[in-house]
């Protein structure tokens, strides 16, 4: 199952409560629109908790919500507006877009299981490419990665490894950067007999 979500946008603080909550609660119920033409669910709702579900293997129930062109938030029982972040945005315009931005997998579509994610090992910095842009705030400020961006783990305060499940980052393959350094003698220049 792959489930578009509505928007980038998410506080980390929020989602470890979130995922702390759905460690009691269970299974999160996700209101959203079955696309059939792309294979996956528009989330209307939900960012926090659809990473949480995926930070701890949980499949969300998903709620279809059956659309139409023009329909309004109100006819999809969540009010007459959106959530703040999208407060000009029409159910079109989610369904328009779903699946350019961020797509959680689960089950078969998705990640690999945590163990088998590989994190760096001790004196090790790992390479990252970017896949999907995503926004980080590595305590200096926040930073936004473009697809295509290496970043390393030594580079970042957090572990990168939920975000290569969620399929932002993948690994570059290439051998591991050492953190220990090699102190190399530079050549040096023979004096020419003129």
């Amino acid at each position: 199952m792959k489930v578009a979500l509505i928007h980038t946008y998410f506080e980390e603080d929020r989602l470890c409560r979130v995922v702390e909550e759905m460690k009691a609660l269970g299974r999160p119920s996700i209101r959203a629109v079955w696309l059939e033409n792309k294979g996956m669910w528009a989330a209307l709702e939900g960012c926090h908790r659809i990473r949480a579900a995926a930070k701890l293997g949980l499949e969300p129930i998903m709620m279809p919500v059956p659309y139409r062109p023009g329909m309004s938030w109100e006819e999809t029982g969540m009010g007459s507006e959106p959530i703040a972040i999208l407060s000009d945005w029409t159910i079109d315009d989610v369904v328009a877009n779903a699946g350019k931005e961020i797509v959680i997998g689960f089950g078969e579509d998705g990640p690999p299981p945590r163990s088998e994610l590989r994190r760096p090992g001790p004196g090790e910095i790992m390479k990252y490419k970017v896949i999907k842009e995503i926004g980080f705030d590595f305590g200096n400020g926040a930073v936004h990665c473009y697809v295509g961006k290496i970043i390393t783990s030594d580079e970042s305060p957090y572990d990168l490894t939920p975000w290569v499940a969620m399929g932002h980052l993948a690994i570059v393959e290439d051998e591991p950067v050492k953190t220990t350094k090699e102190l190399r003698r530079a050549p040096s220049r023979k004096a020419h007999d003129e």
